[in-house]
Formats: structure tokens, sequence, C-alpha cells
């Protein structure tokens, strides 16, 4: 997280956003920080870091895919999302973020626009294989959300 947070910073010329990650210590729900950005055309964008728990718990991967769904649930819509991830870890980590885009709820009376956002990955290139098993994998989880919340 820490080296990630150091690039992005570089590139996006947030000098605070590294020592922001050095300071997360992720509990065993994690942890999260944001921080505001200015980009290019002056729109005011918002970055979250997610420190993870470094125990692996009930889940079989120690990217801990419950923790990412809990903390960015109900606010990656329309959000751009980097996972700094290994390409071990890329599948659990894809799917995480598609559980944090519910296609339907019962609870909003007013129609709302298709939940959709950009995912790529930092220290690591997904094989072509993986990103479509990603895509197809996300894409039922999606499905299956809704189905349940009909």
């Amino acid at each position: 997280l820490c080296e990630a947070a150091t690039q992005l910073s570089q590139v996006l010329k947030i000098p605070l956003l590294s020592q922001q990650a050095e300071a997360l210590t992720a509990g065993y729900a994690g942890a999260k920080a944001e921080s505001p950005w200015m980009d290019a055309n002056k729109v005011l964008r918002k970055i979250t870091l997610v420190a993870l728990p470094e125990e692996a718990g009930r889940c079989v991967t120690t990217v801990r895919p419950d923790v990412i769904a809990k903390q960015l649930h109900g606010k990656i819509a329309g959000q751009e999302v980097v996972l700094a991830v290994g390409e071990d870890d890329a599948l659990a980590a894809g799917l995480a973020v598609a559980r944090c885009l519910p296609p339907y709820t019962a609870k909003t009376e007013k129609p709302q626009e298709e939940s959709v956002c950009n995912v790529s990955f930092h220290g690591c290139k997904p094989s072509d294989e993986t990103m479509k098993h990603i895509e197809v994998a996300a894409e039922s989880i999606r499905i299956a959300q809704g189905l349940v919340d009909m």
C-alpha cells in the first residue's frame, strides 16, 4: 500500500498521500483514509486508501476480499478503482470490488442508473484469461445480488 501510494502521490502531486498510507494501521476490519485532490480539469476528486489486515481470518486468501467489500460497499459507483495487489490476488480483489456494486436495490424508490466503475491493477498485469474470468464472475455476482434483492 505504501509503495503504491508513494507512486500515486508523485503522479497526482499529492505529497501527503504517502504519509497517510504509512499512518494507516489495519485492525481486524481494515482501515480507510480519504484524501481530496483536484484533477487537470479542476474537478474535485477523492482518493480512498484501504489498508487490509495481514491475518487471513476466515478467507482463503490474504487479500481479504471481505474487508475490501465492507470498506468500499456503496462508495465506488462511477469511480476509478486501482487495486495494488499481486497477480495471485487479482481475481479475489476484483471480485470483492464487484460485490460493492449491486445492480438493484429494493430500498430506493426512484430509478437508479446502472452501477459501474473502472478497475485497474497496480503492481501486476493479470493475463487476458484472468481478466476474462474476473469479468464473467463479476457479472455473475452482480446478477445473483440483483436476484436476491428482488
